[in-house]
This record gives structure tokens, C-alpha cells and sequence, in this order.
């Protein structure tokens, strides 16, 4: 059992209402877990606070008394009951739509989205990759790569890289 479980079953094991199966896997879990074993015994001690108290005496004449303040609240004329709650969810999406609007009228009219002059792109150099002619045949049987130009891959790369430092044309 998890302790989920536990406190969700738990008022239900303190009133005594689980089956035996339940009982015996809540008591499992209560040795088991310290934090679910806490909250059983702040339960437990706070019912029997409550259940030890002295019960409360009304005087005699409380029943009499209430019925009596029962009826003049019926007989008494109504009253307007006065909602004081604070604006409505309709002033409240008023004043949200007021300020979207001003916003949206400041942005335009001092033109924050407007773009800022012409777009400059940064320079771009572009060298032309070296040819190199196969000299002659490979020996070498382990290696299968065909002899011929460089594939576009690795004229790719060479375009990437700087002037110069093309590595591994072999």
C-alpha cells in the first residue's frame, strides 16, 4: 500500500469501517512508513481531545428563546441585501481590454515594431576548392574508396572550412 492509498482510506480505518484485509494492509503500512504512522497518531490524539471534552448544557430557556429570534427575523420586513463584492468579471475584461488597447495604440503610433533602417548581412567568403588529380592507383586493398574526384560531401566540407586547410584529401 502507498501512502495515497492510506490517507485516502484512512478516516474509514480510524471509524472502523475497512474489512479485515484492508485493516491488516493499513496496519502493515503504519510500521512500515513513519510519515503515515505521524499523521495516525495526530488523528487518533486529536479525536480523543474532541471526544473528552465536556458536552455542552444550553440553559432551559435557549429553545424558547431561539424560536422567539426565529420569528421576528421571519416577520421582519426584507431588507436589500447589499452585494458588496467588488466589480464583476465584466469591468474586470473591460479594463483588461482598455489596456491592450492603449498598448497596442502607443506601440503603433511611436512605431516600436517598425524595423530599425536596413538589414546589413555579415560578409561572406567563398573560396573555390582545390582540384587534386590522383597521382596514382592504390595498393593499399583494405581501403575502399574509389579513386576519382571528391564526392560532394567532402567538397562540402572543404567549402566550410578556410583557404588552405583542406584536411585529408587523400
Amino acid at each position: 500500500m502507498d501512502c495515497r492509498a492510506f490517507r485516502n482510506q484512512h478516516v474509514a480505518y480510524v471509524d472502523d469501517f475497512l474489512p479485515g484485509e484492508a485493516v491488516v494492509a493499513m496496519q502493515r503500512h503504519l510500521l512500515e512508513c513513519e510519515r503515515c504512522a505521524a499523521h495516525d497518531a495526530k488523528i487518533r490524539r486529536s479525536l480523543l481531545l474532541f471526544r473528552n471534552l465536556p458536552p455542552v448544557e444550553t440553559s432551559p430557556d435557549f429553545y424558547s428563546r431561539l424560536s422567539a429570534r426565529i420569528e421576528s427575523e421571519r416577520a421582519a420586513p426584507k431588507q436589500p441585501m447589499f452585494a458588496a463584492r467588488g466589480p464583476g468579471i465584466g469591468m474586470f475584461m473591460g479594463v483588461a481590454a482598455s489596456v491592450v488597447t492603449v498598448g497596442y495604440l502607443a506601440a503603433a503610433s511611436l512605431h516600436w515594431t517598425a524595423p530599425r533602417g536596413d538589414v546589413v548581412l555579415a560578409p561572406v567568403v567563398a573560396t573555390e576548392p582545390a582540384v587534386v588529380a590522383d597521382v596514382a592507383p592504390r595498393t593499399d586493398t583494405s581501403f575502399h574508396r574509389p579513386a576519382g574526384p571528391r564526392t560532394r560531401r567532402a567538397m562540402g566540407r572543404s567549402l566550410l572550412r578556410p583557404a588552405g586547410h583542406n584536411l585529408g584529401d587523400a
